[in-house]
């Protein structure tokens, strides 16, 4: 089932600095999303604002046609599960307990930890391939295999929503490749929403259903990515020049022009 997002004259401010102006788009449920645009352009803002870490100045974000701050936090935290930008731990938690955090919106303030849950742990860490490090120490894995770690805890949530900033951030490409696989395959098997802020380009035309491209805390263009990514949209917003080629019948391929 999928579960339409809905931004609704969305603004806010930091300040007397806008970040975000009056943004309003119906965002498709069930889809791979990418949150484009410029450094500065509101990319992490609109994002904590789904999350409801941020609370708008304006009118408001709904999820199912219900307004998300009508929504408990557990219930939220139900609902949309995160994967911060940067997620390395200051305690050396075992991979399998930092999964296991996942569960605790799912229970009562003096409930324990049931089967059910760590079945859900198990089948996470198998989903993102990172079971076998279940016994490790988070600061005794890659970067990559980190990140893969922080899905899983948000996947243990059980959410409809999975909101990730940057999660490719400081990867090498192999490891890039790997999580957007994954998260491709999330929302093809599983059905969530990814809503995902991205700086490459060419990793949003491949892996998105849809695009959401930011200039200066405005909505630029939504839509399919070979629809929104073209030279004439990347120089109004970027500036700069390129050419959208297609190679062997895949999706467009952004070269950058040196001009």
């Amino acid at each position: 089932m999928s579960h339409p997002i809905s931004l609704q004259n969305l603004s806010w401010s930091y300040g007397s600095q806008q970040v975000l102006r009056h943004i309003t788009q119906e965002i498709r449920g069930g889809c791979f999303t990418s949150i484009l645009g410029p450094n500065g352009s509101g990319k992490t803002t609109m994002l904590k604002l789904l999350m409801r870490i941020l609370i708008p100045d304006h009118h408001t974000v709904t999820l199912d046609g219900q307004d998300i701050l009508q929504y408990p936090r557990r219930d939220i935290a139900k609902r949309i599960g995160s994967v911060p930008q940067s997620s390395r731990a200051e305690y050396p938690y075992r991979v399998y307990d930092m999964v296991l955090m996942g569960r605790y919106p799912h229970k009562g303030r003096f409930e324990g930890i049931a089967k059910i849950d760590h079945d859900i742990v198990r089948r996470a860490l198998k989903t993102t391939e990172v079971y076998h490090l279940r016994k490790h120490s988070i600061h005794e894995i890659s970067g990559g295999e980190l990140q893969r770690v922080m899905i899983s805890r948000a996947l243990a949530q059980e959410p409809d929503i999975l909101a990730l900033d940057e999660p490719t951030s400081h990867l090498d490409p192999r490891h890039q490749l790997s999580i957007l696989r994954l998260l491709r395959t999330l929302v093809l098997e599983r059905d969530i929403t990814v809503m995902c802020v991205l700086h490459d380009l060419n990793s949003a035309m491949h892996f998105s259903d849809r695009v959401i491209l930011l200039d200066q805390g405005n909505i630029a263009a939504y839509g399919h990515p070979e629809e929104v990514l073209t030279p004439a949209s990347i120089k109004r917003v970027y500036g700069v020049d390129t050419q959208v080629r297609r190679f062997d019948g895949e999706r467009p391929h952004i070269l950058y022009v040196d001009s």
